[in-house]
């Protein structure tokens, strides 16, 4: 009597904290797409990832405790595949961070094979009679230890026994891993080429979250495989070790963005930064300029303050980009394609030439081109060539553009510095 006592309250109060930690996860989800929707996409991300790692914990409460026979009916079966999601969501969010892009490629929507299989393995449960489902949930509600067998009927025709229920903690379990190895390769390599000594805020908030969601999933998969092997799902009604283990990772994971507000608002520290709309107010009117601008729209926030011996790093690389490879010569040099050239985050080299060079990317890249004009016209070219011809021959797209770049550095135009020093268009870039 008194043993049974015992379990009913630890059941009552493992109901609740599961509860309690699927609101909390939920409330933190619309945080941070309430606050990131527009300007920072990759921290909708981790959002998601919150928003479903939450709807997971609720749905194993409604399975181990709920006794309302149509939720239990609703979530079981129906919910799998949502498990296999919150991994996907984990993995953009922190390639996200370490190369500065939230686009999704083509190959990104493997990661969502896995959720599809489940969908397939559960299409032939979809389409039975609200009536069997409902008695199924009331199997369920009667012995706990019933979900097992009974899922088991209906999706081992693709899935193995452990399978089906380790899946979607064992997926997550692998991520974490493989997101934690690259980050401490990234980490490694950046430490490498820059000689940085320190671990920006940005790695640091990566590694606690990645270790948490690792245990936190490993826990999970150790609970599932050993009540699989006692034929008991006990684990997961009552406190125990691995339960205890398990809700300390989420607390973590979750409480953290809540003691370091700048999560909530992307990785930041608290640092002053221009606008974008201060630092761009005569950009020129190319085409290409919309690409450049809303790459750097998305990152329009507070920036990591970062080590100045990396952007010395991102200076060097700049300028040897320019002068050994002509990157501005390219029609298409905007900010997004050049970081790809240097291999750096696009928001890395904005923050550099907005907080050391104070000048825009577009701003440099002309001055190089212009620096090209005149090295043109100091050959002779300018009694070849139109003037039109050799401000495309620099760069430049169109002949209105190279004009209004050549007087903004000059103060003349190019007919009339061709005119004026056909012998002095060597100089160097101040």
């Amino acid at each position: 009597m008194v043993g049974s006592l015992i379990l009913t309250i630890n059941v009552r109060n493992s109901s609740i904290f599961q509860q309690l930690l699927a609101a909390l996860g939920l409330f933190l989800s619309f945080l941070l797409i309430y606050f990131n929707l527009r300007k920072r996409p990759a921290t909708i991300y981790l959002g998601l990832f919150f928003a479903l790692l939450s709807a997971y914990a609720f749905f194993q409460y409604v399975i181990a405790y709920s006794h309302q026979t149509e939720l239990v009916a609703l979530v079981f079966i129906h919910t799998a595949f949502t498990g296999l999601l919150i991994s996907p969501m984990l993995f953009f969010y922190v390639r996200s961070v370490i190369t500065g892009s939230s686009n999704l490629k083509i190959s990104d929507f493997l990661h969502f094979l896995p959720a599809f299989l489940y969908i397939i393995a559960s299409f032939p449960y979809f389409i039975l009679p609200w009536e069997v489902k409902m008695d199924a949930a009331m199997q369920i509600i009667t012995d706990r230890n019933l979900f097992w067998k009974i899922g088991n009927s209906h999706l081992r025709w693709i899935f193995p026994n452990v399978l089906n229920y380790s899946a979607r903690p064992l997926h997550l379990t692998i991520y974490a891993s493989y997101l934690f190895l690259w980050l401490q390769r990234y980490n490694h390599d950046l430490k490498l080429k820059t000689k940085q000594t320190t671990i920006s805020f940005s790695v640091r908030w990566l590694n606690t979250l990645l270790i948490f969601a690792f245990l936190l999933s490993m826990f999970q998969v150790i609970m599932v495989v050993y009540s699989m092997w006692v034929k008991s799902a006990k684990l997961f009604f009552s406190f125990n070790f691995f339960q205890t283990a398990s809700g300390v990772a989420s607390i973590v994971i979750i409480l953290i963005p809540f003691f370091v507000p700048s999560v909530l608002y992307g990785i930041t520290s608290a640092i002053s930064t221009k606008t974008l709309n201060e630092q761009d107010a005569e950009k020129e009117p190319e085409k290409n300029e919309k690409t450049e601008r809303a790459t750097i729209e998305d990152d329009d926030r507070k920036l990591p303050e970062f080590d100045s011996t990396y952007l010395e790093y991102i200076g060097k690389s700049v300028e040897e980009a320019m002068e050994t490879n002509k990157c501005y010569l390219q029609k298409d040099c905007n900010l997004q394609l050049f970081s790809k050239s240097i291999q750096l985050p696009p928001h890395h080299i904005a923050y550099y030439f907005r907080e050391v060079r104070g000048q825009s990317f577009n701003d440099f890249r002309n001055e190089w081109r212009v620096k090209h004009a005149k090295n043109l016209m100091a050959d002779g070219n300018s009694k070849l060539y139109t003037m039109e011809a050799i401000g495309l021959l620099s760069g430049f797209t169109s002949r209105n553009t190279f004009f209004s770049a050549f007087k903004k550095f000059e103060g003349v135009t190019p007919g009339s510095f061709s005119q004026q020093n056909p012998a002095k268009a060597d100089e160097n870039i101040g």
